[in-house]
């Protein structure tokens, strides 16, 4: 029997015959399924706690019990005032200190579950306690209720934290709980998930085929130490990752003692000023892989592989060309060479408009189908591997003030596997203005920015023939 002591929105504290004190969360709090389901997770629990597989380590929390309350489950633990982390990581950046001091206990929470293969780090699982301490709950039982408590829940899909073995249907190991972990302490670190995708499918295939970026790249207080070690951890091949949490534990305790976790201000200040660039490539070689994924599957090994580091070697060294005294002319002229030429370096460097996503993936794109057929051969006609070019651009100066405002006219030529070619008349209008005292295209309104104008272009030549 348990007696009620003070009592909240979803929870009381209670106590037992013997006195001891329990914190009584209720099971379902912000959906609650049908009499006959709940019946059944209720029980479900009660046979976990019963097999009564107690973890020791005084910051991992099982269940006691269950109780009803006024018709209401309730599930009783130690009496302790705990946060969601999905609650406390939306109010507060963790420190790279103390994501080490979390990833410590995590580490040693599965280290003392022994023979316990848990399906990964269960995030929901998680919560903050007294003086910013990691807890963990029964991972089992929290998985069970997650989607009845929103409260406990992230934003985005587990998925992520699963290694590629996983996901290419393998079994659980400590190694793979092992990437599971490390995956969540680079979040910490970095603040964003390992890749940025639209869709669940092509999340897991990234995982498979590609690595994360690194996060000295994302955080520069990272040290390189520190940033060794995950991207270790976070080998495609579970082989290579360290043997056992243990390890990868004292190694964290060295770096830690030898103040090696967080980098100097001199090494900070040097990444600041490449960190950019470093995320622009990262981006380019992530979106590139997902195009010639998405079209040239068969080819995706090593051909894809050549064509990716292709693509970001000749746009690793590239030199910015723009002066504070290079002329709003001179800039509408490069803007539309880069867009010629698919370099996304001179894209970026020269403009800074609302459309440039878009755009971006032109260039990319066509870049990536040129580089392609190169490598499959290459055409025998020339200037049939250019997959779209440019001609005939011609700018007008539509006004000075209160900011340049250009014309420009040009056509559009589209060169279609297995056909002629497409000829497009094309009108843009843009607007500069001074960004770091350099001219950038900052406004595009016209042809360029309508992403149907190929479908629009081949239904007219349709109708015309």
């Amino acid at each position: 029997m348990y007696q009620i002591k003070e009592e909240g929105k979803n929870y009381k504290h209670v106590v037992d015959e013997v006195g001891t004190s329990y914190y009584a969360q209720k099971l379902f709090t912000t959906k609650k399924p049908k009499g006959r389901v709940a019946k059944s997770i209720l029980d479900d629990i009660k046979a976990i706690i019963k097999e009564d597989k107690s973890i020791n380590h005084q910051q991992y929390l099982s269940y006691h019990d269950t109780m009803i309350i006024d018709g209401e489950y309730y599930l009783l633990r130690a009496n302790i005032e705990l946060i969601p982390l999905a609650d406390y990581l939306q109010k507060e950046r963790v420190a790279i200190k103390l994501a080490n001091n979390w990833l410590k206990t995590i580490l040693n929470i599965f280290a003392n579950a022994k023979d316990d293969l848990w399906s990964g780090l269960l995030l929901e699982s998680l919560m903050v306690g007294p003086n910013q301490k990691i807890f963990m709950l029964d991972p089992i039982i929290i998985n069970k209720i997650i989607q009845y408590r929103s409260e406990i829940s992230f934003s985005f899909d587990n998925i992520w934290l699963q290694p590629p073995e996983i996901i290419k249907n393998g079994s659980w190991s400590k190694e793979s709980q092992l990437y599971s972990i490390i995956g969540f302490y680079y979040y910490l670190l970095t603040g964003q998930t390992f890749f940025q995708t639209d869709t669940k499918g092509e999340l897991t295939v990234k995982i498979k085929h590609l690595s994360p970026i690194e996060p000295k790249l994302l955080n520069p207080q990272v040290s390189t130490e520190l940033n060794n070690l995950v991207v270790k951890c976070l080998k495609k091949d579970k082989n290579k990752r360290p043997g056992s949490f243990k390890e990868v534990y004292q190694r964290l305790e060295k770096l830690e003692k030898e103040n090696k976790l967080i980098s100097s201000q001199e090494k900070i200040k040097e990444r600041q000023e490449k960190q950019e660039q470093q995320k622009k490539l990262f981006s380019l070689k992530e979106r590139s892989f997902w195009f010639l994924y998405r079209y040239w599957r068969v080819g995706i090994g090593m051909i894809a592989g050549i064509i990716i580091l292709t693509v970001l070697l000749s746009t690793g060294g590239y030199q910015p060309i723009l002066k504070r005294d290079t002329t709003p002319k001179k800039v509408v002229k490069y803007f539309y060479k880069s867009l010629n030429n698919k370099n996304i370096n001179l894209l970026e460097e020269v403009s800074n408009a609302e459309k440039i996503d878009y755009l971006e993936e032109v260039v990319i794109r066509g870049r990536v189908i040129e580089k392609m057929k190169q490598a499959y051969g290459g055409s025998k006609r020339p200037g049939k591997d250019v997959i779209y070019s440019i001609e005939g651009l011609s700018i007008e100066l539509i006004s000075k003030q209160p900011v340049p405002k250009f014309k420009a006219s040009y056509k559009f030529i589209f060169n279609r596997p297995q056909a002629n070619q497409i000829e497009i008349p094309m009108e843009d209008y843009l607007i500069l203005k001074r960004v770091n005292k350099k001219w950038k295209v900052v406004k595009i309104r016209g042809s360029i920015t309508n992403q149907n104008f190929m479908v629009e272009a081949r239904k007219n030549k349709a109708e015309g023939q």
